[in-house]
């Protein structure tokens, strides 16, 4: 995750002590957010080989957000204060998801930043500027202090997350199709008369495959069985299209394509396939995608076939793709080549 900086600059109003903190035990407690063990450590300034204390910065988390807050000594208000994740010679980012918190002089200033903007660990650097004022308003003494605050996110006492229950694999617990099975005319019960009837529920914005570089776009089922199946040396797309017409791919494509197929039809329609769980979650067993979730191996893929990948990646993928493709023909077959996952 890239480093992020704010530098924000707080109201003096906001500060006015109106009790007295050195009757309160605030060092080490912040309350507001109250996840777990709070870490601290105090802000100092070096002032000529003498370290001056100015108080302490208090990093803790809830359920949504890192909580960053300042807690400086009685006397003195925070008039300006500085948060970096991570570098702090990183460039600004944009930090219009924080937010600013003013609290009481006591309990301390801070920034409420989201958790998806924060790594699990990350050393928290804080710059405040700290003053004290006459009765006319005029600055009596004002300093620069800083801390940095090791912090790994605490997940609040929260079980992590259960894995997806998994349904072996097994022939009819899960359904795919090669190319050229989803390429054929519709006729009784085959692959093209389940595609002209489904296509419409499953995509209905179309089928896309591909990345930003280059994708191809599938807006019917007709689409699809005139362009399935494709051959050629695997490769990434030179070109993006709508509905291409059948010079336009290759075999890396054509395969891509019928995943996608699959993986739509089995999202949308619970009896594709009779398992409980997924296509998508089941792992690949061997080759240099083992382990990988169909889901993975489908989103790498379109980035390798749209050209947003390494290219030398294309037979591999090629490869990994075709197997899962081979692996449940008609919701009757099972090759072996995929298996639940291992946690």
């Amino acid at each position: 995750m890239l480093s992020l900086l704010t530098y924000l600059v707080m109201p003096l109003a906001a500060h006015a002590q109106e009790i007295d903190c050195n009757t309160m035990d605030y060092y080490g407690h912040f309350a507001f957010y109250g996840c777990g063990e709070a870490a601290a450590d105090r802000m100092t300034q070096d002032y000529y080989g003498y370290l001056i204390d100015y108080g302490e910065v208090l990093v803790e988390n809830d359920e949504t957000d890192l909580g960053v807050s300042v807690h400086i000594v009685s006397g003195l208000e925070v008039t300006d204060m500085a948060v970096w994740l991570g570098d702090p010679g990183s460039a600004p980012a944009d930090t219009a998801d924080w937010t600013w918190t003013e609290r009481d002089a006591c309990l301390g200033d801070g920034m409420r930043i989201p958790l998806d903007l924060v790594d699990d660990c990350v050393d928290v650097t804080v710059q405040a500027t700290a003053a004290s004022y006459g009765a006319d308003g005029s600055v009596i003494f004002q300093a620069v202090a800083s801390a940095v605050v090791p912090y790994c996110v605490d997940t609040c006492g929260q079980p992590e997350a259960e894995p997806a229950e998994c349904e072996a694999p097994a022939p009819g617990a899960y359904r795919t199709q090669t190319q050229g099975g989803w390429g054929t005319k519709a006729a009784g019960n085959n692959p093209g008369s389940y595609r002209d009837a489904h296509f419409d529920d499953a995509f209905e914005d179309g089928l896309v495959v591909g990345c930003e570089q280059h994708s191809l776009e599938f807006t019917s089922s007709t689409a699809v069985q005139q362009w399935l199946p494709q051959g050629g040396k695997p490769a990434p797309l030179t070109e993006s299209a709508e509905d291409p017409d059948k010079k336009t791919g290759n075999v890396l494509a054509g395969q891509v394509v019928a995943l996608g197929l699959s993986l739509g039809f089995d999202a949308a329609d619970g009896d594709f396939g009779s398992a409980a769980s997924e296509l998508g979650g089941l792992a690949l067993v061997d080759g240099p995608y083992a382990g990988w979730t169909v889901n993975e191996v489908y989103a790498h893929a379109n980035d390798v076939v749209g050209g947003c990948a390494a290219t030398d990646e294309a037979s591999d993928v090629n490869d990994a793709v075709a197997s899962i493709n081979e692996n449940f023909v008609d919701g009757s077959d099972d090759t072996g080549a995929l298996e639940c996952p291992v946690y």
